[in-house]
């Protein structure tokens, strides 16, 4: 009794997965190796595949700028360095800094605060620095309905100056809530304001924010 053999795949579908590699590679998602080894697995695969499932596979079509956005470089440094991150109305970015003490020096460009609004339309001179009193570097935040950002626990401090003077105290159990405003004129850039009176029973260091469906 003849042994069965294995049907290779249709040479149609088999250009497709060829294509389809050489597209990722083009663009940073594979590597020529990573070609190599899903190229053997896709075709033991599609080797077991019933030849009509086999010619239904549609062709690649990789998504375009509309579809899927772009991404642009800015050509003007913020001079900020952005631990955490939020997307705030009218195109603003909240970050929040690792502080720095000493032996190492901390940001002159928000003059060692650690909560920065960006204005990514208005350039680097829009980069505006305000105070938080507890330590929010390693905190968990999320974006609630109406743009404010809740940031949740922190690291421990405090954290002085070489003078002795606190500038951040242990901010792990301390939830804040940071309010955007929502307009700016071409003098005055209104930055948002920080709550941080509330605070919680256990510390909190890099937690997981969620932000549920019935708020």
């Amino acid at each position: 009794m003849a042994a069965a053999e294995t049907p290779a795949p249709p040479p149609a579908t088999a250009a497709k997965v060829r294509t389809l590699g050489r597209r990722l590679c083009r663009v940073g998602l594979a590597t020529p190796m990573d070609l190599v080894t899903a190229s053997i697995a896709l075709a033991a695969m599609l080797a077991i595949l019933p030849p009509a499932f086999a010619q239904q596979l549609p062709d690649p079509v990789l998504a375009t700028t509309d579809q899927i956005g772009q991404w642009d470089v800015l050509d003007f440094n913020t001079g900020v360095v952005c631990i955490h991150s939020a997307l705030l109305p009218n195109s603003r970015i909240l970050c929040i800094e690792r502080p720095h003490t000493s032996p190492y020096p901390g940001n002159p460009n928000t003059a060692n605060l650690t909560s920065t609004v960006i204005d990514l339309l208005r350039g680097p001179k829009q980069a505006l620095a305000f105070p938080l009193a507890y330590n929010a570097f390693c905190n968990g935040h999320a974006q609630a309905a109406d743009g404010s950002i809740f940031v949740v626990g922190g690291d421990k401090a405090p954290l002085s100056y070489p003078n002795g003077t606190t500038f951040l105290f242990d901010g792990r159990k301390r939830q804040r809530f940071f309010t955007p405003s929502d307009a700016t004129t071409s003098d005055v850039y209104h930055q948002g304001t920080w709550d941080e009176t509330a605070s919680m029973s256990s510390q909190r260091w890099y937690p997981t924010v969620v932000i549920m469906a019935d708020g």
